[in-house]
């Protein structure tokens, strides 16, 4: 996951769009939440539900909204997770976990 920088720790949880993992930054010693967005269709780029969690959680701040804190595109060939098809990337959220976002 994202090269060396996040370790994956534990699964949260799995949705139909994708997974959420309990993650260490390495870089900053801090526990995230790991948001994998799996891309069933990668050459049509990133879909547009996606794009619109991206750009909310780029332009809100408020104290009841979590945090980005990170963002980046994983191409790993493979399949979706219950999928049909390969995939070939993963849309990733990197999200701070504390004792105000316990529910990620």
């Amino acid at each position: 996951m994202a090269g060396s920088r996040y370790r994956a720790q534990a699964s949260l949880g799995r949705g139909s769009f994708g997974e959420v993992h309990r993650a260490l930054d390495t870089l900053t010693g801090d526990t995230v939440a790991l948001k994998r967005i799996f891309v069933r269709e990668p050459a049509e780029g990133l879909p547009d539900n996606v794009l619109r969690e991206l750009t909310g959680l780029q332009l809100v701040q408020h104290e009841n909204v979590v945090r980005l804190l990170d963002h980046f595109i994983e191409v790993r060939p493979g399949r979706v997770p219950g999928g049909e098809g390969p995939a070939c990337s993963a849309g990733s959220l990197v999200l701070p976990v504390g004792s105000s976002t316990t529910a990620v």
